[in-house]
């Protein structure tokens, strides 16, 4: 018997199955690759909290200096409303996604310099509501009781 060009109902289904599992593969490594770039720019966006509240520290912000033995804390939906200058965005770039504290870790003494070690975190909820931070540690000035006018470098501030 000859047998006609072409392929039989068989092969096709073959084919269709192979493609069907090669999409499905591919498709899976894309929402794996999403995902894990939705990560990143959240951690990204987290870092950056991280160094504008360092750069506060380190500038003797009153705001985010903390007492001896203490924690200043803004919670979720805070950040905002207590830095202005953060700006507001839309999705990962908006501040009050993030909760953030800063931590007077003792005094230290260094050549004759005084400075006062402070531990900040930053900290923002994943896919699964699990809780993620990014952490650094800065030395800043100690804070100063409210109001009695000193500043940080007599004569220069």
């Amino acid at each position: 018997m000859r047998r006609r060009a072409g392929l039989t109902v068989l092969e096709v289904m073959i084919a269709v199955a192979v493609t069907a599992l090669a999409t499905a593969a591919l498709t899976g490594v894309a929402v794996g690759t999403l995902r894990a770039v939705g990560a990143s720019d959240v951690r990204t966006h987290a870092g950056q909290v991280l160094a504008f509240l360092t750069r506060e520290v380190v500038g003797g912000d009153a705001r985010v200096l903390a007492a001896e033995d203490a924690t200043a804390a803004w919670g979720y939906g805070e950040l905002v409303g207590a830095f202005p200058e953060l700006g507001t965005q839309e999705g990962v770039g908006d501040p009050d996604r993030y909760r953030a504290e800063v931590a007077h870790d003792g005094a230290v003494d260094v050549a004759g310099a005084a400075a006062v070690r402070y531990r900040v975190a930053v900290c923002f909820g994943g896919d699964d509501d699990a809780e993620s931070c990014v952490d650094a540690v800065t030395f800043g000035p100690a804070p100063t009781p409210t109001g009695d006018g000193s500043s940080l470098l007599p004569g220069i501030n």
